[in-house]
């Protein structure tokens, strides 16, 4: 999945959801909000679900 925030996006390997929200690594959240991880603590992303590919873990047969 991608992660939009404001004008960044990110992709993410979701491996387990929650009922509500989204949580992951301090270090994701630094990546998505220009470091500022600690002092937002909450954050409103839009989340959009993207190609195999866009994870890393699937590589295309042109780039073996």
């Amino acid at each position: 999945m991608t992660l939009d925030y404001g004008e960044q996006a990110r992709p993410f390997l979701v491996v387990t959801g929650t009922s509500s929200g989204i949580h992951f690594s301090l270090e994701g959240m630094n990546a998505l909000t220009g470091g500022k991880a600690k002092t937002l603590g909450q954050i409103e992303v839009t989340a959009r679900t993207v190609a195999l590919l866009n994870c890393g873990l699937l590589y295309a047969s042109a780039t073996r």
